[in-house]
C-alpha cells in the first residue's frame, strides 16, 4: 500500500526592499543578493527581543514575516498599521501558510492568556463572556470554571471566524 502525502509547492519570488535584493521563498527562507550575485541566507533567528526575526535593508529594519507577506500576500510594507498574523502563534515560524493579513482585532484573537472568563463575586459565579467590536457579550454564569471557558471557546469558534 502505497501512501501519497501531498506538499504545497515552495515557490520563490526576487523583490527589492529599500534598494536591496531578496529572494523570498513561501516557506520562510530569504536569500540576500551579494555584489557578486552570489546569494546568502539570511538566518531565521530571534534578533529583535519579542520572538521576531528581523531583516536589515540598507540600514532599515524589516520584519521577516512582513517580507513574506508583502512578497506573496501583496501586503503594502510600509503599512505599519496592517497587521501579519502567526496562524500559530510561533513568530519563527514564517511559512506562507502560517501567515495571514488581519485587523487589530483579529491579531488578538490569537493570544493564549485570554480566558474569556472570570469568577463573579456577587452571584459567586464563573461569568464568560467574549469581546464583539469593542463591546463585551455576557455568555452566562456557570457553577465550575471549566463550563465558563468552554462556553467562551464555543462562541470564539463562532465569532472569531477570520473570512
Amino acid at each position: 500500500m502505497n501512501i501519497e502525502i501531498l506538499t504545497e509547492p515552495i515557490v520563490s519570488k526576487i523583490v527589492e526592499i529599500n534598494e536591496v535584493k531578496l529572494e523570498v521563498f513561501s516557506d520562510g527562507r530569504v536569500y540576500r543578493f551579494k555584489k557578486n550575485g552570489d546569494l546568502k541566507l539570511i538566518k531565521n533567528i530571534n534578533n529583535n527581543g519579542v520572538g521576531y526575526n528581523q531583516i536589515r535593508c540598507n540600514n532599515k529594519l524589516f520584519l521577516r514575516h512582513r517580507i513574506i507577506a508583502y512578497t506573496f500576500l501583496n501586503l503594502d510594507i510600509n503599512d505599519l498599521l496592517k497587521p501579519v498574523d502567526h496562524i500559530d502563534g510561533n513568530r519563527l515560524n514564517n511559512c506562507l501558510k502560517n501567515l495571514r493579513i488581519v485587523t487589530s482585532a483579529q491579531n488578538s484573537w490569537n493570544r493564549l492568556n485570554v480566558k474569556g472568563c472570570c469568577f463573579d463575586k456577587s452571584c459567586n459565579k464563573w461569568r464568560a463572556y467574549i469581546n464583539l467590536n469593542n463591546k463585551v457579550k455576557n455568555l452566562g454564569y456557570f457553577n465550575i470554571e471549566q463550563e465558563a471557558r468552554d462556553a467562551y471557546l464555543k462562541a470564539k469558534d463562532i465569532y472569531h471566524i477570520i473570512q
